[in-house]
């Protein structure tokens, strides 16, 4: 994920990817032109940064004033150095997970329970939200409205 949210930033982006120009073509040359432009923009990106290396390449990015992060899958995350600095990870009753990223001293997060398994509560949501039990099963058989299958 890059942020290169102002010209500056993104004159520097277009210097470390080896395209200095990129950052005076009439499409790219101001933060107005760049959302404009924004299609166009995210093709020439893709083929930039396509074989970069998502975590270093951040790094770099950072230290030269452009805000950047590597977009990391979740067993990465688990596993990442400052993932485990912050106190990020949590776990109750087997589950583990990333916790909440805000750190408030006198309200801390707290965790109180895993998530519940995906559908658990479909049929109680859609019946809060007036679909009638009738309606409720066509949506699942159609498999419009998905169901713990434990319970179905």
């Amino acid at each position: 994920m890059i942020g290169a949210g102002n010209d500056g930033q993104f004159r520097k982006l277009a210097q470390m990817l080896d395209k200095p120009e990129l950052a005076d073509d009439p499409r790219f040359r101001t933060n107005k032109d760049r959302v404009a432009n924004k299609a166009a923009l995210e093709a020439e990106l893709r083929v930039l940064t396509a074989d970069r290396d998502g975590e270093s390449f951040s790094i770099e990015l950072m230290k030269n004033g452009v805000p950047s992060g590597a977009v990391l899958e979740v067993p990465d995350v688990l596993e990442h150095p400052h993932t485990t600095h912050r106190g990020m990870i949590w776990e109750k009753d087997g589950f583990r997970n990333v916790g909440n990223p805000v750190k408030l001293s006198r309200t801390p997060a707290a965790i109180r329970t895993k998530p519940r398994k995906f559908g658990t509560d479909t049929r109680a949501v859609l019946k809060e939200r007036g679909f009638a039990d009738a309606e409720i099963d066509a949506l699942v058989a159609d498999g419009v409205a998905l169901v713990d299958v434990r319970k179905a």
